[in-house]
């Protein structure tokens, strides 16, 4: 746990000094409905990356996200943050990362290797990582995959699908997701969408589903494109947060 929380807060210090140093980052704020087996949860979002060059050609991005969950007056929250170092070219990136989630009675941590690649109008990125999960006590390890894809109708018209696969201890879990995105020409601030579904055992298992709205403020990027491309945009693998309403509930 001590680990950790350490990781957590270098994350959310690197974030929180993005402006001053950051080549490049973003600030997010989104509203989601969790749609749960005993009803709906809603879901506010306030978080963000910044990533900068360490040496020729190596960068290193953190980001940080801290969730708050409510129902008929109850809630709580959780954070997530990851670090990520790696390798980019005008093609392509590669790297490892580290990620942690915090939340009371339950915290977890992953590593792994992630990358992407750029064609004219797509760029395609993956990881495949290891998983640690501390559940009340109980410790649980398993691996993660994950694909996707971002088509860019224009520079600045984004669609994005991704795929995941979790296996931790008896747990087997599926997750995919859809979304758009459009920033004005002349606007740091974009606006996206997004719809996620997860399901334990197999795509016909148990289902909870988001929508999510939102919106992002980025500097050091001039298009969506480019933020992708060049960007604080690495997502790292699966995390526990992918698996909590799924695993827990």
């Amino acid at each position: 746990m001590k680990t950790l929380l350490t990781a957590s807060a270098a994350a959310v210090a690197l974030f929180a000094a993005a402006p001053a140093f950051a080549g490049a980052g973003q600030l997010e704020a989104s509203y989601g409905q969790l749609d749960v087996p005993f009803g709906d949860l809603d879901v506010l979002t306030i978080g963000g990356a910044a990533t900068t060059e360490i040496a020729s050609g190596w960068n290193v991005q953190g980001d940080v996200a801290v969730k708050r969950l409510s129902d008929d007056g109850d809630a709580f929250q959780y954070t997530d943050a990851a670090l990520h170092v790696f390798n980019r070219t005008d093609a392509y990136t590669a790297g490892v990362y580290v990620d942690t989630t915090d939340m009371s009675g339950m915290s977890a941590w992953g590593l792994g290797v992630e990358g992407a690649y750029n064609l004219d109008k797509v760029t395609f990125d993956g990881a495949l990582g290891y998983n640690s999960i501390e559940i009340f006590g109980n410790d649980l390890d398993g691996w993660n995959v994950s694909a996707g894809a971002t088509f860019f109708a224009t520079d600045n018209l984004a669609f994005g699908a991704d795929l995941g696969r979790m296996e931790v201890e008896d747990l087997e879990l599926n997750t995919w997701s859809l979304s758009a995105e459009w920033k004005p020409e002349a606007a740091p601030v974009s606006f996206f969408v997004q719809y996620n579904d997860k399901s334990l055992e197999d795509f016909g298992g148990d289902d909870i589903t988001t929508w999510t709205l939102g919106a992002r403020w980025t500097f050091g990027s001039d298009s969506l494109k480019s933020r992708v491309r060049s960007g604080a945009s690495l997502k790292g693998g699966v995390n526990f947060s992918e698996v909590l309403f799924g695993a827990i509930i």
